[in-house]
């Protein structure tokens, strides 16, 4: 069962998303700082993360640039740009 939580651990920390990686650190750390016996089982966990996407969705929040990475890319586009007229 542990190899099960360490696999959805591992594949839902990529996303690149700053409020859902945040959620999805939170939810291994209060789960990891439980007592083995009284952990959610790996399919109400997933569920708990299922409804955070959703409720992301539904609010246009997901895979939404921060602001941080938005500036990255206005910043590269200009550089590029710039290069391109020499």
């Amino acid at each position: 069962m542990d190899d099960q939580f360490l696999d959805l651990w591992t594949g839902v920390g990529t996303m690149k998303g700053k409020e859902f990686s945040g959620y999805v650190k939170q939810s291994e750390d209060d789960e990891s700082a439980k007592e083995k016996s009284t952990r959610n089982s790996i399919n109400e966990v997933i569920r708990k993360i299922g409804a955070k996407q959703t409720r992301m969705e539904t609010k246009n929040e997901w895979n939404m640039l921060s602001q941080e990475d938005s500036m990255i890319m206005t910043l590269t586009d200009m550089v590029s740009s710039h290069q391109k007229s020499f």
